[in-house]
């Protein structure tokens, strides 16, 4: 019964709850789970794992994320809330509510409008899109458009949109990251971006200035180092920029020493470019004990 409260899972058959409050955020990460954002306004479900379930139960302006398969997500009887599913044979139903939004990319997946108003469904891949709604509910429609989920920016242009993008796994241990569909010339621009201004730097944040971050889980928050970057993020006027040609395929990269002052967190770089830092950090920090080390034993194995 709180607002602005962060809650983080991690783990197995886990359980979070955010009940009669208002612009909390749950993250759950880890298999068979559930997650529930009763009675509330502008609460956010994050969901990474397998067989979890994330509902919705009479809130508004609710968005739940789910990454993984065999998921469910499920809107209750609210209104103005976003489903975002990506995976394998994962379901997600927005039911008895009015203009929500549910969005699914993976292979049999199925997403329903249920009994509502001005709701949309959006399908990628192989799914099934189902429109269950009364009469009055003509006005539902099915579409595969924005990576955004957010409402109000389906008339913006150059935002990234499924068919030129894919946020999916790149290899080499690297994660999630953003996939380029097309092929893009250098000096080209490659997406304006949207999200939500935080003041709390994240894993998935990027510096807007020394007092906000930019918070984007669809697309420029997944964009994977390298100190040989193929593209720019400028953060003054939202937009993404090529540095090089990226071709069809391509992954998208960035250096993250270009917006960020300071990490989230300091890592081993795997972007192995002739350049390569070894050990990445923010523009203005220095190195943690483990980079020391890293760096140490990098040097050492140079002098042999």
């Amino acid at each position: 019964m709180g607002s602005d409260n962060t809650a983080t899972v991690t783990g197995l058959d886990s359980t979070v709850i955010a009940e009669r409050g208002d612009a909390n955020t749950a993250y759950l990460q880890g298999d068979r789970g559930s997650v529930t954002a009763t009675v509330g306004d502008r609460n956010d479900l994050h969901v990474i794992g397998a067989d979890d379930t994330a509902v919705i139960h009479h809130a508004s302006n609710a968005t739940i994320r789910i990454e993984g398969d065999a998921n469910t997500a499920t809107n209750e009887d609210s209104s103005h809330s976003t489903l975002d599913v990506t995976g394998d044979t994962n379901t997600a139903e927005a039911s008895f509510g009015e203009s929500n939004t549910a969005i699914i990319t993976g292979a049999g997946s199925t997403a329903s409008t249920g009994k509502g108003s001005f709701n949309t469904a959006t399908i990628t891949a192989n799914n099934n899109a189902t429109d269950e709604s009364a009469p009055r509910a003509a006005a539902n429609k099915f579409s595969a458009v924005l990576l955004y989920p957010f409402k109000g920016l389906e008339g913006e242009h150059n935002l990234p949109t499924r068919d030129k993008f894919a946020k999916e796994e790149v290899g080499e241990g690297r994660g999630l990251g953003v996939r380029s569909l097309t092929a893009i010339p250098s000096g080209d621009l490659v997406a304006c971006i949207s999200g939500i201004v935080t003041h709390q730097r994240g894993l998935h944040t990027l510096q807007i200035n020394q007092h906000a971050h930019l918070l984007d889980l669809d697309f420029v928050g997944f964009l994977t180092h390298s100190c040989s970057p193929n593209v720019r993020v400028c953060l003054s006027e939202f937009k993404v920029w090529a540095l090089a040609d990226i071709g069809e395929g391509d992954v998208l990269t960035m250096d993250y020493a270009s917006t960020e002052d300071v990490l989230f967190r300091q890592f081993e770089c795997c972007c192995t470019s002739p350049n390569c830092r070894g050990w990445i950090t923010g523009r203005r920090e220095t190195l943690n004990l483990a980079g020391q080390d890293f760096m140490r034993r990098r040097e050492s194995l140079h002098t042999l």
